[in-house]
């Protein structure tokens, strides 16, 4: 679900490209995962002071899941 956004929480707002995607575990539906990605990137942005444009993936999985990537990753 790629967005574009202008997160920053400043008054100089950043533009992120945002792609958030599910790959397993129950997660709140995705406009609240959107709104807790943009709080999230906000607040990030307004403490580190980050300027210009930014991409960012966010992917949302369970234990398991992890577990069975790292067992076929690592």
């Amino acid at each position: 679900m790629p967005e574009d956004n202008t997160s920053g929480g400043g008054s100089l707002p950043v533009p992120v490209e945002i792609d958030i995607s599910i790959e397993a575990g129950d997660w709140p539906d995705e406009a609240s995962l959107t709104r807790l990605v943009d709080r999230a990137v906000d607040a990030a942005f307004a403490e580190t002071g980050v300027t210009g444009h930014s991409e960012l993936s966010i992917v949302f999985s369970d234990d398991a899941h992890i577990r069975t990537l790292n067992a076929d990753w690592r």
